[in-house]
Order: structure tokens, then sequence, then C-alpha cells
């Protein structure tokens, strides 16, 4: 649980949502975690859900158990939206883009929305060459709204030169899942866990729900983010 910094924030009323990636559903993390997850996050009166891609492992096809059920079985005030990573890239971007919308899950791909005065903007994963730049995305931002981006990998942290972004939310790291990996990440990124201030945005990077390959982690925990957002 996260209280962000008020600094910047302009809400009439608090906001409380979850932060999850790197789920990478498949054959091996299976929908009984997510389930767990999902109704924790209700429990916690979570009203909206983001993702911060690498939501499935590499194909839709691998994931074995009934996701839209879990799915369904929850509800959140504002829905669920989700950010590409580069893993929906590697088992077919357009397939996977439909699985997933199958399940109600919204994906903002290079697109924002609106919500109790807070600007979500969604950013395509690296692998798409032709991703709009930061400061495209924020051209037509309402300047009164809370924005918060969501970037799968947090190399792109290296370009807010302090453009008007509140929270800036990503995965991708694992936190490197296995130690001495994690020592690896936290020499490639400027965040690559937890909670940094950059220049004037509040940047919180998540070691993800799942795990990569094996279902192991040493040096690192899997984590979902519960951040309240205060009105002033």
């Amino acid at each position: 649980n996260y209280e962000v910094p008020s600094q910047n924030i302009n809400l009439d009323k608090d906001l409380k949502f979850a932060f999850i990636s790197d789920i990478h559903l498949n054959g091996k993390f299976d929908g009984s975690k997510l389930r767990e997850s999902f109704k924790k996050m209700e429990d916690e009166g979570v009203e909206l859900v983001l993702i911060g891609g690498d939501f499935l492992d590499n194909s839709y096809k691998t994931v074995t158990d009934d996701i839209k059920s879990i799915i369904d079985a929850t509800s959140f005030k504002h829905g669920i939206y989700l950010a590409l990573g580069n893993h929906e890239y590697y088992g077919g971007i357009d397939e996977n883009i439909n699985y997933i919308k199958t399940l109600g899950i919204n994906i903002l791909r290079d697109e924002s929305v609106e919500i109790e005065g807070v600007t979500i903007i969604g950013r395509d994963d690296r692998h798409n060459k032709n991703r709009k730049s930061l400061d495209e995305l924020l051209k037509n931002v309402e300047s009164e709204n809370t924005v918060i981006v969501v970037d799968h990998n947090p190399e792109s942290l290296k370009e807010l030169k302090g453009e008007k972004v509140d929270l800036y939310l990503s995965g991708h790291t694992h936190r490197g899942q296995i130690f001495p990996f994690n020592l690896l990440v936290d020499y490639m990124y400027e965040n690559s866990r937890g909670y940094k201030k950059i220049n004037n945005t509040h940047s919180y990077v998540s070691s993800g729900l799942g795990t990569w390959m094996i279902p192991y982690r040493i040096g690192s925990q899997s984590e979902m983010f519960i951040l309240n957002l205060m009105a002033k």
C-alpha cells in the first residue's frame, strides 16, 4: 500500500486503485493466483485496476484456465485498463489483443482515458517502433488533471524532462527475479523496483505479480501495488 505524495496531485475526491504487471499467464501461472489477487483488490476497496503489460506470457493459447470467469467474479467501479508489454508482442500481438478484450479488459495503446479528473495514458510497448512520444501523448491533456502514465518498460523513465506527469507506472524488471540478477537490473534502470521521484514525477516500478520461465523467485518478491490518491 502506498499513499501517493500530494505534490502536484489535484483531485476533488480520493481515488484508490491497484497497479499490477508481469502476470505472465500460461499453464504454470494459473488462474488461482490471479483470482486471489483480484479478490484482495476488491476487499481493499479498489475502484480501478491498471495492468502494466506482460499480462500474457506469450500466446493466449497457452492459458489453460477460464480467466474471464475470474475477472467477471470481481467488480471495480472504474474497470480494468491495460498497457501492452513485450510478451504480448512475442506471442502474436493482434491475436493477443483480441483475447484480452474478450476478458473485459480495456487496452490503452498510445491512448488515454479520463476518470474522476485523472487522465490515464497507456503507452504501447517499445516493440512498436512507431509508438508515440511522451510529448505527443501529453499534447491534449487537460492541464488541471492528475496524469498517470502506464508504460511497461521503465527504460522510458529517461524520457522524463519535467513534463506534467504525476505518476509513472512500469514493470518489466521482475527486480531480477533470481539473485544476483536483481543487482543487474538495479544497475540497468534508474528505478528497478518500488518508488522513486524523478524530476517532478513520482515513479513506481513493480517487480511483477507472476514470474518468467520458472515459477521461482530468490531475492525478489511478487507484488501488487494499492495506491491511494488523496484529494487536496
